[in-house]
């Protein structure tokens, strides 16, 4: 619900604006949130009751509770991309002033897909909360919680069904092998690695690569 109010108030910008407004309406929020004591915790946070289980029992139950969600999300992601919904977040991904002119609520079809956007992550951060048993503004609105998952579209290809999924499993493998030994300088390198994806692959790091091969093997080619 307050992403849906939250987007008609601001998905009538494009661009830097619509980015400035985000980081401004983020920052705003922390700032509530620190104040709220009584609803919040404010800056200490909110302790969560302890579920009555054994560690084992708790970690498969959080562990189905986030695969069903992510089943559900992908569910979703391709029932959309197939249906009107998803054919006018693709106009609007090709020429919104195009799409405008064409008849479509440019304003209602952004609302419904920020909407959906904020449905899951919610539902991952309640279960999450319960989980660790605790939640405070300093982990809720840490920077790289908005940054990784951008990360891992661009990582496994923007607009399409599975590019999350693969983006979610190369980046996870990255941050293994590569990050645990970088720790001062993962946010760095994290800013290096969209700069990238952006410049030189911008349909993602799969289809990149298929891209790639193919012009190598029609240069290889007699």
């Amino acid at each position: 619900m307050f992403a849906a109010t939250l987007g008609r108030a601001i998905l009538h910008l494009r661009g830097h604006y619509f980015a400035i407004a985000s980081l401004v309406v983020a920052e705003v929020l922390r700032e509530v949130t620190n104040s709220a004591t009584g609803l919040t915790g404010g800056g200490m946070g909110l302790n969560l009751p302890v579920l009555s289980a054994d560690v084992t029992s708790q970690a498969r139950l959080f562990y189905y509770a986030m695969f069903v969600v992510a089943a559900t999300a992908l569910a979703t992601t391709a029932l959309v991309a197939y249906n009107r919904l998803g054919f006018g977040l693709r106009c609007i991904q090709q020429n919104e002033d195009a799409a405008i002119a064409l008849g479509i609520n440019t304003r209602r079809y952004k609302v419904a897909a920020f909407t959906l956007s904020a449905l899951f992550p919610g539902l991952c951060g309640a279960i999450y909360a319960s989980w660790v048993n605790y939640i405070d503004p300093t982990d809720v609105y840490d920077v790289l919680l908005s940054v990784k998952p951008i990360v891992m579209v661009l990582l496994g290809g923007v607009g399409t069904v599975l590019g999350a999924v693969y983006g979610a499993f190369l980046f996870l493998l990255m941050e293994e092998l590569v990050w645990r030994n970088l720790l001062e300088f993962h946010a760095g390198l994290l800013g290096i690695i969209v700069v990238c994806l952006v410049l030189f692959l911008p349909q993602g790091l799969p289809d990149g690569g298929w891209a790639w091969w193919r012009r190598r093997k029609g240069e290889a080619a007699p």
